[in-house]
Order: C-alpha cells, then sequence, then structure tokens
C-alpha cells in the first residue's frame, strides 16, 4: 500500500512526455503539495530518504527542469539566504542527532524549500506562468477551504478517517 506514493511520480513522468517541466510543476507538483496528505511515506531504496507523494511529484520535475540546463534560472542573492538556512538545519540536526537523521531532514527541505523556490523563480520570469501558478494556488486554497468549512460544520474530518 505504501507504493501508492510511486503514484505521482509516474504521473508526472508521463505528464513531461509532452509537457514542459514548468506545466507539470503547476498542474501535477502544486496539487500533490496541496492536496494529499505529508505523512505517508514509502521507502524505495536503503540509504536513501523516504519519499513522499509530493517528493515523488518533484523529482520527474526537477530531472526535466535539470536536463534543460535550469531553464530561465539567474542566481540571486536570496538563494544563498535560503541555501543557508537550509544548511544551518542540517548541521543544527546533525550535532543534536545521527547524521543518518540529519541527511533525512536536509533532503526533505532540499525537496520541500529550495528547489520548489529556485524553480517558482525560475518560472515565473514569464507574466503568463506567474498569473498560471497563482490561479492554480488559488483554485487549490478554494477547494482546500471548501472542505475545512465541511469538517467544521460537520466536526469530523472523512479524509482521516481512511487511514
Amino acid at each position: 500500500m505504501d507504493k501508492l506514493i510511486l503514484l505521482p511520480l509516474i504521473i508526472s513522468v508521463i505528464m513531461l512526455l509532452d509537457r514542459e517541466p514548468k506545466e507539470v510543476f503547476i498542474l501535477a507538483f502544486l496539487p500533490f503539495l496541496t492536496l494529499l496528505p505529508v505523512y505517508f511515506d514509502t521507502k524505495l531504496v536503503s540509504g536513501i530518504p523516504e519519499l513522499t507523494f509530493w517528493s515523488a511529484a518533484l523529482i520527474p520535475v526537477l530531472a526535466a527542469w535539470t536536463y534543460r540546463n535550469f531553464e530561465g534560472y539567474s542566481f540571486h542573492w536570496m538563494d544563498l539566504v535560503v541555501l543557508s538556512y537550509i544548511v544551518v538545519i542540517f548541521l543544527g540536526q546533525w550535532s543534536n542527532s545521527t547524521y543518518k537523521e540529519a541527511q533525512k531532514i536536509l533532503f526533505n527541505n532540499m525537496m520541500a524549500i529550495y528547489f520548489p523556490y529556485i524553480m517558482v523563480r525560475a518560472f515565473c520570469e514569464n507574466r503568463d506562468t506567474l498569473v498560471r501558478i497563482i490561479h492554480i494556488m488559488t483554485l487549490l486554497g478554494a477547494f482546500i477551504a471548501f472542505f475545512n468549512m465541511i469538517e467544521f460544520r460537520l466536526f469530523t474530518n472523512y479524509f482521516d478517517l481512511c487511514h
């Protein structure tokens, strides 16, 4: 059952066959990041951190964007600030626990914070893409707000009862 997490990876790969990485980022990664729970994960190979729904969806997009030589990306000093923040978290975790735990934190923070940050910066150089990202994020927020309203009114979360 935990291999269900590979479904976003497969969907992202299939979408990348005929779409650009920025389109798959908007149409696949953002919904998987927003709508699916983060507390499910799967261990594929020993030695690498566990994958979640959103990281499985991001890996093919990141690989395709890397293959295209980081199309649209230009270095900015804020990249170093964000990267420094992640390195400080990594070093703090490493000094307080094992390297394996720190490596897991580093992987998750790179996948959740740094790579989406630089990808959005690169993709939003075009105004149309920025408007499209904002549109999708607004629709996802409205969808979540609708279900939060139902949860508030009925005093129970039916999605949490499923697991």
